[in-house]
């Protein structure tokens, strides 16, 4: 099994432990761009498996319970 494989297996499992940046995105209301510069920034925490980027559940759980001021500033932003 490749590691992209592997990777695709645990972020489709059940409660999906993990998700890709794209789909965690949607998650947080955000575009996956301003996802993946928290991500840069180190606002969310992330684990590359391979080629892949995989975000867990846990982790954006914290974030939106800790990190409402950055979704805020966010928003008024884009508009």
């Amino acid at each position: 099994m490749s590691v992209e494989q592997f990777a695709k297996q645990i972020s489709q499992q059940g409660s999906q432990l993990s998700l890709r940046p794209g789909s965690a995105a949607k998650q947080l209301g955000v575009c996956e761009r301003t996802l993946r510069g928290w991500i840069a920034a180190g606002h969310v925490r992330s684990v590359k498996v391979g080629n892949v980027v995989l975000i867990s559940r846990t982790e954006l759980d914290r974030f939106l319970a800790e990190g409402p001021a950055i979704l805020t500033l966010s928003k008024e932003i884009r508009l």
